[in-house]
C-alpha cells in the first residue's frame, strides 16, 4: 500500500476534493446531503478515498477505479459536489505537491489502510489534516486541527501514538 501512497500521492498536486451524498427532492428544489464520513481527493487524475470507519474511530485510505456512494435508500437520488475550489486545494495558484504524508496508528492491509487520522504536508509547508473522530464525519483542517487532535488525543498519555511517514 505504501508503493501505491507513493505512485498515486506522493509528488502530485491535488486537483479536487469531492463529496458524495444524497438530494432530498422537495416541491420546487432539492437539498444535497453530503456523507461527511466519505471524502474523495483527485490526484495525478486517479482518486483516493478517505472513509470513516469503526463508529467514526478510523479512517480507511483506498484507491477506488470511480466514485461510490455509501447507500441509504434505493429510492434515493444520489450526487456528488466538487469542493476543491471551497477549501482552497484546487485553486492553481496555490503549490498544492504532496510532499510528505503522516499516517497515525496505521494497520495495513492488501488494498487499504486503517488508521487514526491522516496528515499531508505540501510544498511549501502547507498542511491538510483528516480526522474520523469528529461528531460529524470526517474533519479536514489545517495545522490547528492537527494540533489541537494532538493535544485531545494524546496530551493525557493514555493511548499510543503510532506514526509512519512516507515522503518523496
Amino acid at each position: 500500500m505504501n508503493e501505491l501512497i507513493r505512485e498515486y500521492i506522493l509528488g502530485m498536486k491535488i486537483e479536487d476534493v469531492i463529496l458524495t451524498g444524497f438530494v432530498i427532492e422537495g416541491d420546487e428544489s432539492g437539498e444535497f446531503i453530503p456523507d461527511l464520513g466519505l471524502v474523495f481527493f483527485r490526484a495525478g487524475g486517479r482518486l483516493f478515498a478517505c472513509e470513516s470507519v469503526r463508529q467514526f474511530s478510523a479512517l480507511r485510505l483506498t484507491f477506488p477505479d470511480e466514485l461510490f456512494y455509501n447507500k441509504v435508500d434505493d429510492d434515493v437520488r444520489y450526487g456528488k459536489i466538487s469542493v476543491g475550489n471551497i477549501i482552497g486545494l484546487a485553486d492553481h495558484s496555490v503549490n498544492n505537491i504532496v510532499r510528505e504524508i503522516r499516517i497515525f496508528n496505521p494497520e495495513e492491509n492488501n488494498d487499504e489502510i486503517i488508521c487514526g487520522a491522516l496528515l499531508f504536508e505540501f510544498d511549501g509547508g502547507r498542511k491538510l489534516f483528516l480526522d474520523p473522530s469528529w461528531h460529524f464525519g470526517i474533519r479536514i483542517g489545517g495545522s490547528e486541527a492537527y494540533e489541537e487532535w494532538l493535544i485531545n488525543k494524546y496530551s493525557a498519555g493514555g493511548e499510543k501514538l503510532s506514526i509512519t511517514v512516507i515522503e518523496k
